[in-house]
């Protein structure tokens, strides 16, 4: 029928490759359900995960919030609005060329930052110091993306907060996404093999030890990681 090949055009399956995470392969923690049945999505579960975090209110707080360095006279200086889509832009390009899921790519290069504080690093290290001082446990910016996409957003207005119900590898991404920045190589230990379990593991532990080291399950998530590092370098 006429839905079926606009989903068709949108994202095939068979575009990807080998390597690469297919929609057919995402997972929700909480089985959607709409409540209009006349109501038809086209759009794959990936790219229904990178709007919803464009339109979430922690993603418009981008605005204005400063990468490494602030100065209000300065228009030239990379916010975080901007890395975000630098980060997108190098990842998807990496992302077709190796055949990877681009709309996963997507999604983690945009909320990848989302728990990130101003002042770059050096703000995420005040607050964790705080948070450690009152027994808080740690601060890390990745988990505080979590945080926010997992439980403090609302997916409908009307409604509690209880997050985006974002797919399991756009959030494995967003959390594994920050790493060593002279990395050289880096590779799933298995790709798509981890488990809400498993996540939830490694979310808690930047509360606590944080002993954990945080590989992302996906290629795309390794490819976001590294083009982190390379729009952080180059801009």
């Amino acid at each position: 029928n006429k839905i079926e090949q606009l989903r068709l055009r949108l994202r095939r399956d068979s575009d990807i490759g080998i390597h690469g995470i297919l929609d057919s392969q995402a997972v929700r923690y909480y089985e959607e359900k709409e409540d209009d049945k006349n109501y038809i999505d086209i759009r794959s579960p990936f790219f229904r995960d990178v709007d919803r975090i464009v339109h979430s209110k922690a993603y418009s707080r981008y605005i204005d919030r400063s990468q490494v360095f602030f100065d209000l006279n300065n228009a030239n200086i990379t916010h975080r609005s901007l890395h975000v889509v630098l980060v997108s832009r190098i990842a998807r390009q990496i992302g077709r060329v190796l055949k990877l899921n681009t709309d996963l790519i997507e999604a983690i290069a945009l909320g990848h930052d989302i728990g990130h504080p101003p002042y770059g690093h050096l703000g995420e290290q005040i607050l964790d110091n705080i948070s450690k001082k009152y027994k808080m446990g740690g601060f890390l910016h990745n988990a505080q993306s979590i945080r926010w996409l997992t439980y403090l957003e609302k997916r409908f207005p009307k409604k509690p907060a209880n997050g985006l119900n974002l797919t399991l590898q756009v959030l494995d991404g967003i959390l594994c996404h920050d790493g060593e920045i002279n990395e050289q190589k880096l590779k799933p230990k298995k790709n798509n093999s981890k488990t809400w379990n498993d996540h939830f593991r490694e979310y808690n532990d930047c509360f606590n030890e944080n002993i954990i080291k945080r590989i992302p399950m996906s290629n795309e998530g390794v490819v976001v990681r590294f083009a982190d590092a390379i729009s952080y370098i180059g801009r």
